[in-house]
């Protein structure tokens, strides 16, 4: 039996294994490495991240996917069905991981039978809940007839009555426990009074916990304590053809989770984990939006977007944050954003990468709405933190770096390029981004271009103009907004008054050992 993947639209079973293990090149760059460390924080045993590192390779597999997300969104039932699921299946993990812990071999066997029978109750729960609820996704609706299918197959019902067999013979165990003194003698049952009560006491007199006092608790998870270990292995002698049944059963079915359900599990958690993320995130942010998206578009069109990491710092406080609007069709392709530092341009950069990637990755995005079209790659050069290299280091590296992505990408390539060239003179900026901008729209593919070189807007007619724009009344007090509109030469003045030490900071901290200077010097006047 097979069971239709719930991620990828192509029905071979190979498909949902062709995931890449390797974070892209540019995920710490946009901060993706952040989002996703959140998004499967809690779930790290299903190793979900390739998911969230390979993209889609058309506009039907995202929105086969989309459709998945919508439906879970859609309809509570579903969506409570999927959590189901998913907690039964950790609690067989579970089962599991104690039976490989537990040295006495008869309760390991009894982990491993609570495991498989909780495995069976797992899905035939998931068969029936689907068999109620209304689906408008392929992937969920074939899910759901293929389920169906393995729910009645041999090898299934064989583990299920196999199971339930084994459960009911140990539940007629019967036998009499004597206990005198510190002696334990275990017999064929007696009919007599219930001591339950008095035999748990009993016991727990004779296991004292760590700190000395009694309790009926295990010493320690999945494990008994060496009276309840030396009663068991009686029993079993006592009834050695239920053990011996116990013991072939686990032979029998040691590998019981079935392949197509490990791998349902693991998808259904990547649906869960990123709603769950989308519901801790969207009230600062404002929302999420599933993208219209085309093989062939190369418009850009995002109302009210955000930068994810940022909403992550922000969900633990509560504040909302800022958000833009970043708009590029027609002839245009490239986004170049100038304006004060500290005032969201590089946010906008790292936004503008996030929702091609995220777009590709079939989830919703953050944002009111998003038209978009599908890139084959992302390259990103964002200024590297200051080291012992010289300004000419520094701008060798860079240069370096921009050859080798301008040498590769095509039309298809989306560039998010964050103050590049910061490192050299004003008059190197201008002539080296000029070099930069006709060979991007040379190539016509998308790009962000955060930059303190003004002429780099008025490069063509493929140009988009954004500023990040401060507060009318005081220049010092950033908004955070980044608007479309012609550059206003701020950038420049803030690049020349830092390169002489005529910044707001620089003149502050001047003004100020002056002044003190001069206090100092009239105390010794007086």
């Amino acid at each position: 039996m097979t069971l239709r993947s719930i991620m990828f639209r192509d029905p071979d079973p190979d498909a949902a294994s062709t995931v890449d293990d390797t974070a892209p090149a540019y995920f710490a760059d946009l901060n993706l490495d952040q989002v996703v460390s959140a998004v499967v924080a809690g779930r790290e045993r299903y190793a979900l991240e390739p998911y969230f590192y390979t993209p889609l390779p058309t506009a039907a597999d995202v929105e086969f996917r989309h459709a998945v997300f919508q439906d879970l969104e859609r309809s509570a039932e579903l969506h409570e069905a999927a959590g189901e699921f998913a907690v039964r299946m950790r609690a067989v993990r579970d089962g599991l991981e104690r039976a490989e812990q537990t040295r006495d071999r008869h309760e390991r066997n009894g982990w491993f039978l609570e495991a498989a029978r909780g495995y069976v109750d797992a899905v035939q729960r998931l068969d029936r809940r689907l068999a109620q609820v209304v689906m408008l996704s392929e992937g969920l609706r074939d899910l759901r007839d293929e389920l169906s299918d393995l729910a009645f197959a041999t090898e299934f019902t064989e583990l299920e009555a196999s199971a339930g067999a084994v459960a009911d013979a140990l539940t007629g165990v019967r036998y009499t426990v004597h206990i005198k003194g510190s002696h334990v003698r275990v017999s064929a049952y007696e009919d007599s009074d219930d001591y339950e009560q008095e035999v748990t006491a009993a016991l727990a007199r004779l296991s004292p916990d760590d700190d000395g006092e009694p309790s009926t608790r295990r010493t320690r998870i999945g494990t008994m304590n060496p009276v309840e270990e030396t009663i068991l292995g009686l029993v079993a002698e006592l009834e050695p053809a239920v053990f011996a049944e116990l013991q072939s059963f686990c032979d029998r079915h040691r590998q019981f989770v079935q392949p197509q359900v490990d791998l349902l599990e693991r998808e259904i958690q990547f649906y869960l984990s990123y709603l769950d993320f989308v519901a801790r995130t969207a009230p600062v942010g404002g929302g999420y939006t599933y993208p219209q998206v085309s093989d062939d578009t190369v418009m850009v069109r995002a109302r009210d977007t955000y930068d994810l990491s940022l909403a992550i710092l922000s969900s633990g406080s509560g504040s909302p944050i800022v958000t833009n609007d970043i708009v590029a069709e027609g002839p245009e392709r490239i986004v170049v954003v100038t304006g004060p530092n500290q005032g969201g341009k590089t946010t906008l950069a790292r936004t503008f990468g996030q929702l091609f990637h995220l777009t590709a990755i079939g989830v919703p995005v953050p944002g009111r709405s998003l038209t978009i079209g599908l890139c084959d790659t992302i390259a990103t050069h964002f200024a590297r933190e200051e080291s012992g290299a010289d300004a000419h280091g520094r701008l060798e590296e860079e240069l370096v770096r921009l050859h080798e992505i301008l040498e590769t990408a095509t039309s298809r390539t989306v560039m998010v390029l964050n103050e590049s060239l910061a490192s050299t003179s004003l008059r190197d900026a201008r002539l080296l981004g000029a070099a930069i901008m006709r060979r991007m729209i040379a190539l016509d593919l998308r790009a962000v271009y955060v930059t303190f070189v003004d002429e780099l807007t008025q490069a063509g007619p493929t140009v988009v103009s954004m500023v990040a724009e401060a507060d009318a009344d005081d220049p010092r007090i950033r908004t955070f907004k980044v608007v479309r509109r012609p550059a206003d030469g701020v950038a420049h003045a803030e690049v020349l008054a830092k390169l002489h030490g005529l910044d707001y900071p620089a003149l502050r901290s001047r003004i100020g050992r002056r002044a003190e200077r001069s206090a100092a010097s009239s105390r010794r006047t007086e």
